[in-house]
Formats: C-alpha cells, structure tokens, sequence
C-alpha cells in the first residue's frame, strides 16, 4: 500500500540540513556551502522508498538573530512558521558543535511533535564524546530515535529513511513518482546564482544580495533567462561586476551550467547588477521573500 510522509528539517546554522536532504533525496537540489546561514527560504524535496513517499522541507537555521538584522528576523520567522504546521521534525545536530542554547530555546517549541535527533558529522569526534552528546539530546528532547550519520560521507541514510518510511500513516502519494520538488523552478535557478556568488565573491556581500527573475522565455530546447542581483551599495556592484566585468561573467558561466542541468534544457542567461538600498528594510514587500 502506497504511503506518504512529511518532515521538516531544522537545525542550526551549517549543520548540514541541506547536505542530509541531498543525500535523502539523492539529488544535489539544495545549495550547500561554507558560508553560514546558506538557505534563506522553506523549501521542498521528495523522494520515493520502497512504496512511501517522503516529503522533506529544509528550513534556514534556527538562531537568536541579531534584532538589529530585519533579514535575518525574516529568515527566522519563516522557518518557525513552518515548523508550526508541521507534525514530524527533525532536528539536526553537529556532533562537533554539540548542543548549545539555540536547542535548548527550540525544545521549548517542539513539546507536541514527533522528534527525532540526527547528529551529524560523527566521523569529526571521538566516540566518548559521541555518547554523551546522544545521553544530553536524550535528556533535553527526549526524541522518538536518535541517529547517529556522516551525511557528507554518506553514512547512515539508509538507516534514517527505513525508519521514516515505518513511520509513515497516511495512504497514498501526493505527487508524482519521480518528482523531486514542488517549488518552482525559477526560485531554484535564483538560488543556484546566489550560490555563484557566494562562490565568487568572498566578502560579506552574499548576504546583502538577493536575486530575482526579471523575465523567463521557454523555447523549444532553450530558455533564456533575465535575473536581477540586488545588492544595498554602488561599492557592492563593482564588487560584483568585477574588474572588466570578469566577476559577474565568471557567475553567469557557473549558475548557467548549473541551471541547465537542472532544467535539461540549453540556457541563455543574462545577469544585471542593481543597487537597492533598501530591500532588506522593506523585505515584507520584497519579490524575494514574497516567493517564500
């Protein structure tokens, strides 16, 4: 009998919540980086196995945000609302890092869901350290399982989708057999630029941009696709254009390789650097965030 579930994935800050799901999923769909706070937005990925489907949602990392920080707020307050509604959670955890108070401030939310802990990155520390980490998780979320994985080297997925899928209780599927994600391809191509320039640009400048689609043309075999990078100073712009616009064409090289593999299609992509000033200030109203 054909079953689905669905789990949201939270944590803090580079975790690897998103790394977890591209391994679940086994698909590189969520951008993955050594910056902090890489996700900004609740997104989907689904996988099938055996005869369940399962439904992951990434989150951006939970943490006390800088109140002075509206982005960072908005980051938060859209991952709690998801978190909300959802019914199964689990809570990843760096084995390295360990606990610390931003889990314990979550706890507080999550007295009525389902909860299972996923340590990761086991492979960093020895296993003493290993027990008693799982021994304080057991004491403050008193979880439903506690998994212990290296989701970088693989290790133990298996084991976390053959329990999901025992867990599963509601018949039938929701989406299509090979399916990976509902969210909209034009978001996802808007992260895999900002995943360029997080890779380009090494100043703190990824965290004052945000990109959005100006026009996509679909064609026979192709798409051409106009995005806008959005950064708050003149300074920032040059910054990305680079010397002789070297910058902005060694992004565009990058996310149009990416784009096309995820959409199978051959890609025109024009990229445009804009300064407004204070999209973070009004991000209610941004076309970033309301795509959320």
């Amino acid at each position: 009998m054909k079953k689905n579930i669905s789990i949201t994935i939270i944590g803090r800050p580079n975790a690897g919540k998103s790394t977890l799901i591209n391994k679940l999923i086994d698909s590189d769909l969520f951008i993955t980086h050594r910056k902090a706070q890489t996700t900004r937005v609740v997104m989907d990925a689904i996988c099938v196995y055996n005869d369940v489907q399962m439904v992951f949602f990434d989150t951006p990392g939970i943490f006390n945000p800088n109140s002075n920080r509206n982005l960072e707020n908005k980051i938060v307050d859209n991952a709690w609302k998801k978190i909300k509604y959802s019914h199964n959670v689990a809570i990843i955890i760096d084995a390295k890092a360990g606990i610390k108070e931003d889990h314990i401030n979550a706890q507080k939310k999550l007295t009525d869901k389902h909860i299972v802990v996923i340590i990761n990155k086991i492979d960093l520390v020895p296993k003493e350290s290993l027990l008693k980490l799982s021994s304080e998780i057991q004491e403050l979320f008193n979880p439903d399982k506690i998994f212990m994985i290296s989701a970088l080297k693989n290790y133990g997925i298996e084991d976390i989708k053959e329990y999901l899928a025992s867990q599963a209780i509601h018949e039938g599927w929701y989406y299509d057999e090979d399916q990976i994600s509902t969210s909209p391809v034009k978001i996802l191509a808007e992260e895999i630029t900002r995943c360029a320039i997080m890779d380009k640009v090494h100043e703190e400048i990824p965290y004052s941009a945000y990109v959005d689609t100006e026009s996509w043309q679909e064609k026979d075999k192709s798409v051409v696709i106009k995005q806008i990078i959005c950064v708050l100073k003149e300074s920032q712009k040059k910054i990305i254009l680079g010397h002789q616009g070297q910058t902005i064409k060694s992004i565009g090289f990058q996310a149009k390789k990416e784009i096309r593999e995820l959409i199978n299609k051959k890609v025109h992509l024009y990229l445009f650097v804009k300064v407004r000033k204070d999209w973070i200030k009004k991000i209610d109203t941004s076309p970033y965030f309301n795509k959320i």
